[in-house]
């Protein structure tokens, strides 16, 4: 629904050697419209230094944009694209294809949005990063293992609540600070492996989760398809309701076979049982999960499921998000998206009758697409006068 269009996006930008990046002064583009279509492909409109081109831009910087995600194709047209700001805007929500162009990218700053999310998997492409700015979001949610594969950063900001929340180097020191030598000498592991555990690190869970690789003193098994999980009664019966009253009703059972589910399903939800720990996963998997864990009656799961799809609501799937909350009647998550949904229509005329009528929904995001993009074919040819 949300494809990407042959029509392009006019961006006005301006050429200069800029230092406002952490590192010397670079051939920076900076960009001038307020109101960024991510859904275009981007034409960028701007006079060169003379005997520079487009591979000469090493930095980028997008400020006080307005934005449902960050813009894509950026790489294709600035090929040596080193320096990479996107900040002061609206942008509330990234994942790993949003970064995925920017592989090359060693400085990312994303400072002062509206971020509430970052997934473990987000910089799973950008291992040349060196610089991460992150300060100034609203972040609800930071996964513990979002740095770890990150072996070359040297510079990371992030809001004061976290640990070790901020490394700093002034932007005129060209010096940058070592934190993974600190991080090193203050937990003796990998650099990331615990700057964000460290503030919910539980013994209980640490202990189950070693319980869980024993196979000592388990005494009950879940078979499904040709695969087997054993278990003890104890932690399926305190984590499920459903296992609860299994057990009350059948005190010598030993076995049960669960239908209707994949194995790699039950295997994130088995790992929660024992750990505690849900990792990041696509939205089709999550609706899966959260769908068996609300038939298993492992309520924490469902909450913890519900809360992550909300977060990850954004223009992109708002409507997939309220089809599948509408369904199986996850109220929190239906309001969230329908409230996307409102936002990217741009009215406040769509009263909370039109979330039970997806259909309509529908139709109505499809003609605005229309519509937006038929303004800016009309504003796009005001401009060639």
């Amino acid at each position: 629904m949300y494809k990407q269009n042959q029509m392009k996006q006019k961006i006005e930008c301006s050429y200069s050697i800029s230092n406002w990046c952490l590192r010397t002064p670079k051939y920076c583009c900076e960009i001038r419209n307020k109101i960024i279509n991510s859904y275009l492909e981007l034409e960028f409109i701007g006079d060169h230094f003379p005997n520079r081109s487009n591979s000469d831009v090493d930095a980028i910087t997008f400020q006080g944009c307005y934005v449902d995600r960050l813009p894509q194709g950026i790489i294709k047209i600035f090929p040596n694209l080193k320096y990479f700001e996107f900040s002061r805007s609206n942008l509330n929500y990234i994942d790993r294809e949003d970064l995925k162009e920017f592989e090359n990218v060693t400085d990312l700053y994303l400072q002062k949005n509206k971020i509430v999310y970052l997934p473990n998997d987000l910089f799973a492409d950008l291992s040349n990063l060196e610089v991460i700015w992150l300060h100034d979001n609203n972040f609800q949610l930071i996964e513990p293992n979002v740095f770890n594969n990150l072996n070359n950063l040297i510079n990371l900001q992030l809001p004061e609540s976290y640990v070790f929340n901020t490394y700093k180097a002034s932007p005129r020191d060209t010096t940058l600070i070592d934190i993974k030598n600190e991080l090193r000498a203050k937990y003796e592991v990998s650099p990331w492996k615990h700057v964000f555990q460290a503030r919910r690190k539980n013994d209980l869970y640490n202990d189950l989760q070693q319980v869980m690789k024993s196979e000592g003193l388990k005494d009950f098994t879940i078979r499904i398809e040709e695969e087997e999980f054993k278990a003890h009664k104890f932690v399926l019966a305190a984590r499920s309701q459903v296992f609860a009253e299994l057990f009350e009703n059948n005190k010598d059972l030993e076995s049960f076979n669960l239908i209707d589910i994949k194995p790699k399903i039950f295997r994130i939800i088995f790992n929660f049982i024992y750990t505690n720990q849900l990792f990041e996963m696509e939205d089709e998997i999550l609706f899966q999960v959260v769908l068996i864990s609300k038939k298993l009656k492992i309520d924490k799961l469902t909450k913890n499921c519900i809360e992550r799809l909300i977060l990850k609501v954004n223009a992109n799937n708002a409507f997939k998000m309220l089809e599948f909350s509408n369904k199986y009647k996850f109220k929190d998550l239906k309001q969230k998206s329908f409230e996307e949904i409102k936002k990217i229509l741009g009215t406040q005329r769509i009263d909370e009758s039109f979330a039970n009528q997806p259909e309509k929904l529908k139709k109505l995001l499809e003609m605005k697409i229309k519509m937006d993009e038929i303004e800016i074919e009309f504003n796009a040819l005001l401009l060639e006068n």
